[in-house]
């Protein structure tokens, strides 16, 4: 590739590389170097080369985009607390502010977010960066029962929540919609059919990789997460642990792992876990 000409041309006598490029594009690149008389070390810190290169790597490698999975949840266990579509209660706070903040800078650091329907209708949430500075993330939705539309939303049991614009349709931000329905698509909303018959993720991911997104940070909801966990469908978790006590709600996803590391960010402990 070009990198590779110019260092042949401008003469280097030695190269020292962390890890290869799992990119098909860059084969043969180290042997062209060699071919020059050119000494090619390889594998130096090649285990912190991976982690700092973990998207690009997984992208090529596995042909999906990198998969971070975040959720906040009480101090007993629970995501939520019981609510229904059409009561507009709103969601129960679990983290401060400082543990917002953090999450729009995690925002700012992938190409996309994801949220399922019922996280869309049920928070109405904007899935943009407010408490941050950076570039928002291409919005995503999966809504295999085509009730996420513009104008009225309603559930197949009738309940709705009318004159209520969804933050996700609103145009403001590219946003990307997964569904079985035909749709049109308006601004910068693009809906993409998908078939029921077959499994819904590895048709989200093979279309998001073919958009080169190589990273989705996925913010809900509980189900969602179930799913992915259960099919091994994710590379990183990021669990908000709060000081709140709900005793009842909606239970957060079981991981069956132990955590890498935690840590206190505002009133919460945030727990990591990588594959």
């Amino acid at each position: 590739g070009p990198c590779t000409d110019l260092i042949i041309e401008k003469g280097f006598r030695r190269v020292v590389i962390g890890q290869t490029d799992p990119n098909p594009v860059a084969a043969g690149g180290l042997t062209r170097l060699r071919d020059h008389g050119i000494e090619v070390i390889t594998g130096i810190l090649e285990k912190e080369s991976r982690w700092l290169n973990r998207r690009f790597n997984t992208f090529h490698e596995k042909k999906r985009p990198f998969l971070i999975l975040k959720w906040a949840q009480s101090a007993d266990g629970f995501v939520d607390t019981l609510r229904h579509p059409g009561a507009n209660r709103k969601p129960s706070w679990i983290t401060d502010e400082s543990c917002r903040r953090l999450v729009h800078k995690w925002r700012s650091e992938e190409q996309s977010i994801l949220a399922g329907s019922n996280t869309i209708l049920m928070d109405n949430p904007r899935l943009n960066i407010r408490s941050w500075a950076g570039k928002n993330p291409l919005r995503i939705s999966i809504d295999r029962r085509g009730i996420l539309t513009a104008g009225v939303h309603k559930e197949p049991s009738g309940i709705g929540v009318p004159d209520k614009v969804l933050n996700l349709l609103d145009g403001s931000i590219p946003t990307l919609v997964y569904t079985s329905t035909k749709n049109v698509g308006e601004d910068k909303t693009e809906y993409v059919q998908i078939s029921p018959d077959n499994p819904v993720w590895l048709q989200v991911f093979k279309d998001l990789w073919q958009r080169n997104i190589q990273s989705v940070l996925i913010e809900g909801g509980p189900t969602l997460f179930a799913t992915l966990i259960d099919e091994n469908l994710w590379d990183e978790a990021r669990v908000f642990i709060g000081p709140g006590w709900f005793g009842d709600g909606v239970p957060a996803p079981k991981f069956p792992l132990e955590a890498a590391s935690a840590e206190e960010v505002g009133n919460s402990r945030l727990i990591h876990f990588y594959r």
